[in-house]
């Protein structure tokens, strides 16, 4: 079902009309204005009126809240716009008056394999749960161990406070975000576990070389900051439903999102970028480790393992020259960090297409300039590729962790 109404921006007076699949779930809101690039967004709420069919005119009514823009007597508008909380949409396009199907129809007609539920079902596991748990990541990122061991009813009374209140968080997370992680993960994960305490066992003297590096301290301060953005990015998972809901579709070149605009997501894709580069090290020295037997041996030659970390002025050419995508741990690193578009953001050298949802990135560096254009949507996917990466590495340090306290202790 379909409702049509009108709105108008407050900056320029562009009026769009909006068609909104109903749907029970809040519907985030975010676009630019297609004539001044306002940022306008907001949510829509459909309220039914069940048990008072014989009283209202209509079976439902909505709360709309947008910024920057404002519900007006119903017209077509100059532009349309599609609404979705569980689909990709159409692209915003100049109103024509041609039929359109609806986002529903739309995705059973390109849709492979419509097994969303698991996504449907986190969303409220996330209504219900996300603002307890979003609590203890805070608490956890600003060191207040005592106040969050206060919070569960159990926890591993066996380490010292800051240990057992870190590993506690971890286990709560993990199992509250497994809905959404791909289906092989947690079967990943214990086959890594599996691999790490081999390096232990039969690689010991490698091994504490590696762990003179990632010291306890170290470990404790990615987790942290891994905890951090994984909570970032879980703040926005409504907006990316509608992503989480396509990421089997192969052609999406016409779709679109009213979710999220590229604003929402720049600030997480770059910070991302820049904490899974700083932590890739450790990946680099489990993987010398594991397939050539000496934390000294990277896929290029020999050398002192610190000395060739830090000789590299940009922390993307590790991921460039040291990462070798055969090795038992490089599967933890998804194939998703780009370089020029990481510049492009932090530079500001992007601009924004409302009505194609395309951004296009300017990368300068010394003489060279070269553009590139992505789709909102790919760079969506991107971000939902960083954040498995993030929970990967998340899985990594909590198993250093366990193995570092637990020799601490001997």
């Amino acid at each position: 079902m379909v409702n049509n109404f009108a709105v108008k921006c407050n900056i320029c007076g562009c009026k769009i009309r909006f068609r909104y699949q109903v749907s029970e779930e809040m519907c985030p809101i975010s676009f630019l204005c297609p004539n001044c690039k306002t940022h306008i967004n907001g949510d829509l709420q459909t309220i039914w009126h069940y048990g008072k069919e014989s009283v209202e005119e209509r079976p439902w009514h909505y709360n709309l809240n947008l910024n920057n823009a404002c519900e007006i007597k119903y017209e077509d508008g100059e532009y349309v716009l599609e609404l979705s909380s569980d689909f990709l949409t159409k692209k915003m396009s100049k109103n024509s008056g041609v039929y359109i199907p609806s986002p529903f129809i739309r995705s059973l007609s390109i849709g492979k394999d419509n097994q969303n539920s698991r996504f449907y079902n986190f969303l409220s596991a996330w209504t219900e749960k996300w603002n307890e748990i979003k609590i203890n990541l805070d608490l956890c990122h600003n060191e207040k161990y005592d106040i969050l061991l206060s919070r569960f009813t159990k926890s591993y009374d066996f380490f010292p406070n800051d240990i057992n209140a870190i590993m506690t968080t971890h286990q709560q997370l993990v199992y509250f975000c497994h809905k959404i992680l791909p289906k092989s993960t947690l079967r990943e994960y214990t086959k890594m576990n599996k691999n790490i305490i081999k390096l232990l066992a039969k690689q010991s003297q490698e091994f504490k070389n590696f762990i003179s590096i990632f010291d306890l301290e170290y470990v404790k301060d990615a987790e942290r900051k891994l905890l951090h953005l994984i909570k970032l990015f879980l703040d926005m998972y409504p907006k990316f439903l509608p992503i989480f809901n396509s990421l089997k579709l192969d052609n999406v070149d016409d779709c679109g999102i009213s979710t999220l605009s590229f604003e929402d997501i720049k600030s997480f894709y770059q910070d991302s970028y820049e904490l899974i580069l700083a932590v890739l090290p450790e990946i680099i020295g489990l993987n010398n480790i594991s397939r050539r037997r000496c934390l000294n041996n990277f896929v290029c030659g020999t050398h002192d393992f610190n000395a060739k970390i830090n000789s590299y002025s940009s922390k993307y050419m590790l991921y460039q020259e040291l990462l070798d995508r055969n090795d038992i741990f490089s599967w933890i690193i998804t194939d998703r960090i780009q370089n020029h578009l990481r510049n492009s953001i932090g530079h500001f050298n992007y601009e924004e297409d409302p009505v194609e949802q395309t951004i296009t990135f300017t990368d300068k560096h010394k003489d060279k300039v070269s553009k590139f254009s992505k789709s909102l949507i790919e760079v969506a996917r991107d971000c939902i590729y960083m954040f498995y990466t993030l929970i990967n590495l998340l899985e990594v340090n909590y198993s250093l962790l366990k193995i570092l306290t637990i020799d601490a202790k001997a």
